[in-house]
């Protein structure tokens, strides 16, 4: 099973990188292909000889699937999602940060990605504020330009950055 960068690829869909998401997803998907349709028909099979619901475990135990198999299924349907769903929006990059910028009037909001940032920050700004957790970064800011908006990103995590 491929799927390591299953979590990367729900960080990249999400600034919008849709490419990246897109291809870690795809081999998820070729890595677990062969084994999902019996997995899926014996579950269904499960499901069907279940009388009720609360009887669903045993029987699942019965036809010998074990927690790793539901892993699998689900991993290959939230990367199958992942690859349906990735649109064609565009992330930009400045100094090590992939980022979404979205304009919805007066408010302006940041979603990013910096790899090489750790730890957890919440920063109040003069026009808005930012969090970041572990490299996921997520700014709102009023009726500010996007340079500037990146410029207050890049100052409020530089203390958390390991490539400083």
């Amino acid at each position: 099973m491929n799927c390591k960068n299953l979590n990367r690829a729900i960080v990249m869909l999400w600034v919008g990188d849709s490419e990246k998401a897109k291809e870690d997803a795809k081999e998820c998907m070729n890595s677990l292909k062969e084994e999902i349709n019996n997995l899926r028909s014996l579950i269904k099979e499960a499901k069907m000889e279940a009388e009720n619901e609360y009887l669903l475990p045993k029987t699942l135990r019965e036809k010998r699937l074990n927690p790793e198999d539901l892993i699998k299924v689900a991993m290959y349907e939230l990367s199958r999602r992942i690859y349906l769903f990735s649109g064609n929006t565009k992330s930009k990059e400045r100094s090590g940060i992939i980022y979404l910028w979205l304009d919805l009037g007066v408010k302006k909001i940041l979603r990013g990605y910096c790899e090489d940032c750790y730890g957890y920050i919440s920063t109040l700004l003069g026009s808005g504020f930012v969090v970041m957790v572990d490299g996921v970064i997520y700014a709102e800011f009023l009726g500010t330009d996007e340079n500037k908006a990146v410029e207050s990103v890049l100052e409020a995590i530089k203390g958390h950055r390991k490539n400083k």
